[in-house]
């Protein structure tokens, strides 16, 4: 007797099943991991307030208060000196990769400095809610760290990928 031999593989309305599994699982996940990254991103612009906060509040404590950082000019130099914001300014035995990362557009660390100390602006430091913040409207890009300097300490935020504050410190 002939027996007959089953065939091994797969049939067309198994392979169409398992195509449709798996691009519903396409639809529902490919916008997801948009969202995931921008969270990341924005993860990368808390780090990198916290790392210039934690910078600043050691400086303040070290040196016995915020008084000698107290001008955009002094703040601008140690912060370029403390994060090798550029490429000439790099101590012995580092490297550029060592810079804080712009998560956004993966260039060196952006850090705006605002000079809040006088002019129309208040003195006086201000609220830490990320809502009454009114952003710079020249120099500022998502994922820079924001340092206002006022005449009493500074305020420290973050910009995320709509360019909102987020993440906001004073340091007095």
């Amino acid at each position: 007797m002939n027996l007959l031999k089953k065939k091994k593989g797969f049939t067309l309305i198994e392979l169409m099943i398992v195509l449709a599994i798996i691009a519903i699982l396409a639809v529902v996940l490919i916008p997801k991991s948009g969202v995931f990254k921008n969270q990341s991103k924005n993860a990368g612009v808390i780090t990198n307030v916290n790392t210039v906060r934690a910078y600043l509040e050691t400086k303040v404590t070290n040196d016995g208060g915020a008084n000698s950082y107290l001008s955009s000019t002094n703040m601008a130099t140690a912060v370029q000196g403390a994060f090798n914001l550029s490429s000439t300014n790099v101590p012995t035995g580092t490297s550029t990769s060592e810079q804080l990362i712009n998560p956004f557009d993966n260039t060196k660390a952006s850090i705006l400095i605002v000079d809040e100390t006088g002019g129309t602006t208040p003195a006086s430091l201000p609220t830490t809610d990320p809502s009454t913040i009114t952003v710079p409207s020249t120099g500022s890009i998502a994922g820079e760290v924001v340092i206002e300097v006022y005449t009493t300490g500074y305020r420290i935020y973050g910009l995320d990928n709509g360019k909102t504050p987020t993440q906001a410190f004073i340091i007095k």
